[in-house]
């Protein structure tokens, strides 16, 4: 693992994560219960996510840019014993937490100061729940996706073997470390392959050219939205990108002639996968003669299944279009605490994905669009009933109407959508977009903010 002005061996990084799981033990977190990490991506991401896996304690990892109001939903549905996150994080939105009772907070900082160089073995099952990962899925609510150690490993050897990950590959990390795609798709089946990993927090165009050009990156993994601005990136040809040899998308469909262009424009062959935090990255075109451009691929593992089922719930035939339904090895376990939300979302062995698609002669997977009452922000999924409920706390506000809009026309299919706000205040009260908008920011990460939010005065 390298970043800039870090580098770590395998062993160095064992020997963290070993530090980093005696510092949960000596804290009194006990197996089986949950951690919730709000952390860059950095090193002791990785150090506090695989030091509570290697102890059998459920680690629960958290988008460093969600505010205290979202972590505190989160938290009242998994009690965790422990939050690990920076001082910075905490400063900034302990306030808003007001977490279950028995629950500890601590700085990163502190936590590092505490470690102890021990290492203790602690047996732990492959069905046991291995984490905790919190996805919208309609409900206004986010739901925590339990995944077991099994899930995991399933998961990053079938898709590394899939991927032909290599023990010489260098991966840039860019995509947030808490979501499974990032997770799975690049630390999990880097790490089971021996290759080398690249955390960055650099978002803007140069800067991730600079990380690849600097650390010979052989892999990238993005979202449509990062590769459409390294693609037009004007300055690009100012850097050596020649030690790319594949690029991997997903989060988001990217139609066949976005791919095409993309790849010409990056030197690089593209290919574009699938998956939901419900059952982890399985799905991915292969790199070479059977990448498909346009498509989302096929299986990684022979025991990973699709099928389309229509409206009266009966099998689609090949190029018939209904809901994507998956069985496979990696599916969750279920969602934590919700019991009557859990059998909802599977069909006997099937996961209901609640997107609409199709499979043809060949078993590649074709996207065709979303059922289920969510928006794909360029990859983040966003609840409107979770920005309609953020929105509403304020006291000046009566009700609030959410939707959204294609950016750029009705053509649009890579998830480039725009949040839009209608509030009516409260009778005998003023209040301005302005106001709301900052109230809102105060809430939720700056994806899921409106982009217009317009108020009405409440009829006569």
């Amino acid at each position: 693992m390298a970043t800039d002005n870090r580098s770590e061996s395998f062993s160095e990084f064992w020997r963290h994560i070993a530090a980093a799981g005696q510092f949960y033990l000596d804290s009194g977190v006990n197996p089986e219960d949950r951690v919730i990490l709000i952390l860059p991506n950095n090193h002791e991401f990785l150090h506090y996510h695989f030091g509570a896996l290697k102890n059998g304690i459920v680690s629960v990892p958290v988008r460093y840019d969600y505010t205290g109001w979202e972590v505190r939903r989160m938290a009242l549905n998994c009690e965790p014993r422990l939050v690990v996150s920076t001082s910075e994080w905490l400063q900034k939105n302990q306030a808003q937490l007001n977490l279950p009772a028995g629950t500890s907070l601590i700085s990163v900082e502190e936590a590092i100061n505490r470690n102890q160089p021990r290492d203790e073995v602690t047996p732990v099952k492959n069905g046991a729940i291995a984490s905790i990962h919190y996805s919208y899925f309609g409900g206004g609510h986010p739901k925590g996706a339990m995944l077991t150690h099994a899930n995991h490993i399933y998961a990053a050897t079938g898709y590394a073997r899939h991927q032909g990950f290599r023990s010489t590959d260098r991966i840039l990390v860019m995509l947030p470390m808490c979501h499974v795609y990032a997770l799975s798709g690049c630390v999990n089946a880097g790490l089971v392959r021996g290759g080398t990993l690249v955390p960055t927090t650099h978002f803007m165009p140069g800067s991730l050219l600079k990380d690849v050009e600097r650390h010979r990156i052989t892999i990238l993994s993005s979202v449509p939205s990062v590769f459409e601005c390294l693609a037009n990136y004007k300055k690009k040809s100012n850097f050596d990108l020649s030690s790319l040899r594949l690029l991997v998308t997903g989060g988001a469909y990217m139609p066949a002639e976005q791919q095409h262009a993309f790849e010409a424009a990056l030197g690089t062959e593209m290919v574009q996968g699938y998956g939901l935090t419900e059952c982890l990255p399985i799905i991915c075109n292969p790199s070479g003669p059977r990448n498909r451009r346009g498509t989302l691929g096929i299986p990684g593992r022979r025991d990973i299944f699709i099928r389309i089922i229509g409206p009266d719930g009966n099998l689609l035939p090949a190029g018939e279009v209904g809901e994507v339904q998956i069985k496979s090895t990696t599916s969750m376990a279920g969602y934590y605490r919700l019991p009557e939300e859990t059998p909802k979302m599977f069909d006997g062995q099937w996961l209901r994905t609640g997107d609409i698609g199709s499979v043809d002669s060949d078993g590649y997977l074709h996207f065709r669009g979303m059922s289920k009452p969510i928006l794909n922000l360029n990859g983040n999924k966003v609840d409107p009933l979770e920005v309609r409920a953020a929105i509403l706390e304020h006291p000046a506000v009566a009700s609030v109407e959410i939707w959204a809009e294609p950016n750029g026309g009705e053509n649009r299919q890579n998830g480039d959508v725009r949040i839009h706000a209608k509030v009516i205040p409260q009778r005998n009260t003023s209040v301005i977009g302005s106001e709301i908008r900052a109230f809102c920011s105060s809430r939720l990460a700056g994806y899921k903010v409106p982009q217009t939010i317009v108020v009405e005065q409440p009829s006569s």
